[in-house]
């Protein structure tokens, strides 16, 4: 009897420690169990203390921990989950145009940006700007773009909200890229767009300023547009001082407008300066702004405007453009000859911008629009007109309809229309003894998720595209990258 009891005892030390194995906090038992205060891993079937960086394993697209008294955490990974690495983690988004230094700021901090009212946020600093207080982002680079494109502004938060009647105003020489680990949601205004040329009747002349990234307008000092599709600078005849030739409108998405000839070019005049050519690429990669345009003939000609700016929106959750949110970066309108000694030619539109969106969800009840802008009329010889300035063409619109090109008088020749919905290309400016500026061309959109889709309302409203409520033909829509 002794002997058989000995070997009882043996035995039941023996499966006491082989279960002492399993559930050490080393290795799961045959259920997946652990000791209290450890979690079984099941991709390793190894025990981990609870909540440590260890702790983590995906199931479908969630990411699975414990808390300390055992019970599971769940979290939901927009992007999906990434089991391929360990610990297991949620996928980040891989924002476009970013090197690996800028894109480490993406969730990196937990700073909210919510404004309430108007503000004006700055490029080249960071800085957010309202009436009575400024805002400096605790996350904020500057890089550099390979082949001339134009410089990133990178500004990144936890989450952002433009609320509703609030207008966010975007300035400086760099495109901007805005980063948000969770949603940005945009239910007033979020405004890149370039802005008009400008003529006063003493004959100052002022080019229209680039969005941010975006090309000035040309003017008599420096005749073309800049950008990487300015429109050129119209032309003084030389064997009539009083023909002028209009300056031609910049273009990115859509072509710009050719400027009015001036007079008769085979008998004695000047052809109109040349619309800019198409530039930049369908999916905003890299990142380019509008094309200014070109400056009306003569040294009293109408001065471009600026190219819409280059906007980029990146948000590892979600972007929202409510009913109520704009995303704008059109072009300024040409402003308009002035009778000056001899009278002189409109100035060119500036192109429409950029703007790209890429979030696991895209909703877009809204409008986004990059449209270009109108022409400027020519002054023509002061016959007929009431002011020493002739109209200037209007700004690019916010919502599918084309800017129009500064209206004629006398033998000022009109203005071109600017770009937007599905007519890219800027019309051209009018041919008489000044001729006007010819339209911007429209600008890009880019939108990308990670279905490739995006959702609508009733109220969407996108332009340049074929179909103002759908993403297509001068717009691009794809699938975001993952990391």
């Amino acid at each position: 009897m002794r002997r058989w009891a000995f070997v009882a005892v043996v035995l039941s030390w023996a499966a006491w420690g082989c279960e002492g194995d399993y559930l050490s906090g080393k290795q799961c038992d045959e259920e997946g169990r652990c000791l209290p205060g450890y979690a079984c891993v099941p991709s390793s079937n190894l025990c981990v203390p609870n909540g440590s960086p260890e702790d983590r394993f995906c199931r479908a697209d969630r990411l699975i921990s414990h808390d300390a008294e055992g019970r599971e955490v769940a979290i939901d990974c927009p992007l999906g989950c990434n089991a391929e690495v360990k610990p297991n983690r949620c996928y980040l988004l891989d924002p476009s145009n970013l090197d690996p230094a800028a894109k480490a700021l993406l969730c990196s901090g937990s700073q909210k940006l919510i404004l309430s009212q108007d503000a004006t946020l700055d490029t080249q600093s960071g800085a957010i700007r309202t009436s009575d207080s400024e805002i400096l982002p605790q996350r904020f680079a500057v890089q550099p773009q390979a082949g001339g494109a134009p410089s990133l502004a990178v500004l990144a938060f936890s989450s952002v909200q433009i609320e509703a009647g609030a207008r966010l105003r975007v300035v400086g020489p760099h495109a901007l890229v805005l980063l948000a680990c969770g949603e940005i949601r945009v239910d007033g205004v979020l405004d890149g767009s370039g802005t008009a040329g400008q003529m006063s009747p003493d004959g100052t002349s002022i080019p229209g300023a680039g969005g941010p990234g975006g090309g000035r307008g040309g003017w008599r000092e420096a005749p073309d547009g800049l950008g990487p599709g300015g429109g050129r600078g119209g032309r003084d005849a030389g064997c009539d001082a009083l023909c002028d030739s209009g300056g031609g409108g910049g273009g990115f998405g859509g072509p710009g407008g050719g400027g009015g000839d001036a007079c008769d070019p085979a008998v004695c005049g000047e052809a109109g300066g040349a619309g800019g050519a198409v530039a930049g690429t369908k999916d905003l990669v890299p990142l380019w702004g509008g094309s200014g345009g070109g400056a009306g003939g003569d040294p009293s000609g109408g001065p471009g405007g600026g190219g819409g700016g280059a906007l980029q929106l990146c948000s590892n959750l979600a972007i929202v453009i409510s009913d109520t949110g704009r995303v704008m970066a059109s072009g300024g309108g040409g402003a308009g000859g002035h009778d000056g000694q001899d009278s002189s030619a409109g100035g060119g539109g500036g192109s429409g911008g950029a703007v790209l969106l890429e979030a696991a969800t895209v909703e877009v009840r809204g409008r986004i629009t990059a449209n270009g802008g109108g022409g400027g009329a020519g002054f023509g010889d002061n016959q007929g007109y009431t002011s020493r300035v002739a109209a200037g063409g209007a700004d690019g619109s916010d919502d599918s309809a084309r800017a129009a090109g500064g209206e004629a008088e006398g033998l000022g020749g009109a203005g071109g229309a600017g770009g937007s919905a599905g007519e890219l290309s800027g019309g051209a400016g009018e041919i008489n003894q000044n001729g006007g500026g010819g339209g911007g061309g429209a600008g890009r959109i880019a939108i990308r998720s990670a279905n490739g889709r995006m959702r609508t309302g009733q109220d969407t409203l996108l332009s340049p595209s074929a179909r103002s409520d759908r993403c297509e033909g001068g717009c691009e829509l794809g699938r975001v990258s993952r990391r």
